[in-house]
């Protein structure tokens, strides 16, 4: 929630000091930029939905974030590092409004309140990312499954139901999440299912948030699958 809050305020401020930024539309597909391309320009999501992709030299992808509105991303170019070093992808249409990186440095220098607000922002995402990086190693794929289901809740991907949230991903697409095979993630899927932790259809998986994170928080859970390799 504190990243969102974050986020919205750089957005509105991007907003209303329109001079030097731009609204580019992407259809579906599309890539906003690729892992190589030179980090010059900083996007802030307007309406839509945009996935973030760390790729391998191999060409397998992990799926990193999914983005609505509201929503920052392209932080490398603030960071002056040369190219992005991931991949965004825009799913369906979206409407992204872009500032150059340089102008936005300019325009944060002269408003103390909301740069403040950024870095905050940005250092709450470090200590998360740090957190889950750190744990990675130790979870087995079910553990790490389940926070997934759990962190993507409240994406553009995600609508509440009865009885809970319904995530529209493939299997596929949670396995780049989660950092796995497919099979293993259909696997896992499987025995949550069994025990009526979740419901799959195509494309679909339903569950309570308020349940699985009794399990993910539970100190002595203990997974029943193999740690994933």
């Amino acid at each position: 929630m504190t990243e969102i809050i974050g986020s919205s305020a750089i957005a509105d401020f991007v907003r209303q000091n329109q001079t030097g930024s731009r609204q580019v539309k992407y259809y579906d597909r599309q890539a906003v930029f690729e892992p190589k391309d030179p980090a010059t320009e900083f996007f802030i999501v307007e309406s839509g939905e945009i996935r973030l992709f760390e790729v391998a030299v191999h060409g397998a992808r992990r799926l990193l974030d999914i983005l609505g509105p509201a929503r920052c991303f392209g932080f490398a170019s603030l960071g002056r590092i040369p190219v992005y070093e991931i991949l965004a992808i825009s799913v369906g249409d979206s409407a992204v409004r872009v500032i150059s990186a340089d102008q936005l440095r300019e325009m944060l220098l002269g408003n103390g309140e909301i740069a403040l607000q950024f870095v905050e922002s940005m250092a709450r995402q470090l200590q998360e990312a740090w957190n889950e990086g750190s744990h990675f190693v130790f979870e087995d794929c079910r553990l790490r499954l389940i926070k997934t289901l759990l962190r993507f809740r409240n994406s553009p991907a995600a609508r509440a139901v009865p009885g809970g949230v319904e995530l529209r991903m493939t299997h596929a697409q949670l396995a780049q999440a989660v950092g796995v095979a497919r099979e293993t993630v259909s696997l896992c899927l499987t025995e949550l299912r069994r025990e009526n932790l979740v419901q799959t259809c195509r494309n679909r998986v339903v569950f309570n948030p308020d349940r699985l994170g009794q399990i993910d928080s539970r100190p002595d859970f203990t997974p029943e699958l193999a740690i994933a390799v």
